[in-house]
C-alpha cells in the first residue's frame, strides 16, 4: 500500500498516512497538532524508506502530542497554569507571552480561546479573536471556558447583546464561577456616555465621572 508523509510546516510533526484514506477531493488538511490548516500540496508527499524512518520517530516522541494520547506533558500543563494565574490577576500582556509559548509547545482550543482574549484585550483584535473563539466551540462546544472568552471579547469590542448572550449559553452548562462574575458584572455595566467611542475612551471615563458626580447618571 502506498504511504504518504504527512509534514506540519509549523509545528513540524511528521506522520505517516496510508494513501488510500486522503480523500480524492481533499485540497486542504489540518494538523492534528497545531490544528492550523494548510493546502495538501505543502504537506503530503510520497513517503520513502529514511522519511518512513523518521516519522515513525516522531510518532513515537513524547514531545508529539498529536501522537502521543499523554502529550500534555508537564511543561505544557505547568505553563498553561502559569499563562491563567497571570490573566486572572490582572496581567494580560504577560498571560498573553505565555499563552503563545504555549501554543507553540501544543496548541488546544483551551489554549488558542484564551491567547484570543488576551489579544482582544491588548491589541484590540476583536475580529479575529472573536473567529477564534467560534471556532474552539466548534471543536469543544461543552467548554464553558470559550463562551466566557467570547463574551469577555464582545464587551471589549463594545457589542453587549452578544456578549449577554454568550454569558447565558456558558452558564447553561453547568456553574462556573467566572461567568457567574462577569453576569454580575454585565448588570452593574453601564452604557458609554458617547457609544461611538469605546467606554475606556477617556472622554466617556471623564464625562462618566462627571455625571455622576451630579446625579445625572
Amino acid at each position: 500500500m502506498s504511504q504518504m508523509l504527512f509534514c506540519c510546516p509549523s509545528c513540524g510533526v511528521k506522520i505517516e498516512i496510508p494513501q488510500s484514506k486522503i480523500p480524492a477531493t481533499a485540497n486542504k488538511c489540518k494538523c492534528p497538532s497545531c490544528r492550523k490548516l494548510f493546502p495538501l500540496t505543502e504537506t503530503l508527499k510520497p513517503c520513502d524508506s529514511s522519511q518512513r524512518k523518521t516519522a515513525e520517530k516522531a510518532v513515537a516522541s513524547p514531545q508529539n502530542p498529536a501522537a502521543n494520547p499523554k502529550g500534555l506533558t508537564d511543561k505544557y500543563n505547568e505553563r498553561l497554569d502559569e499563562a491563567l494565574a497571570t490573566l486572572n490577576s490582572g496581567n494580560p500582556l504577560e498571560a498573553m507571552l505565555l499563552l503563545e509559548e504555549v501554543d507553540r509547545l501544543h496548541s488546544t482550543p483551551k489554549v488558542r480561546s484564551f491567547l484570543a482574549y488576551c489579544r482582544a484585550k491588548v491589541k484590540n483584535e476583536f475580529s479575529d479573536a472573536i473567529y477564534v473563539c467560534t471556532e474552539a466551540l466548534t471543536e469543544e462546544p461543552v467548554n464553558a471556558d470559550h463562551y466566557l472568552n467570547l463574551g469577555r471579547i464582545y464587551l471589549l469590542a463594545n457589542k453587549r447583546g452578544p456578549a449577554l448572550k454568550a454569558f447565558r449559553k456558558g452558564i447553561k452548562l453547568g456553574p462556573h464561577p467566572q461567568l457567574m462574575q462577569e453576569l454580575r458584572k454585565y448588570e452593574m455595566r453601564k452604557s458609554p456616555v458617547l457609544s461611538s467611542l469605546h467606554r475606556d475612551h477617556f472622554l466617556n471615563l471623564k464625562l462618566g465621572k462627571l455625571l455622576t458626580r451630579f446625579g445625572m447618571r
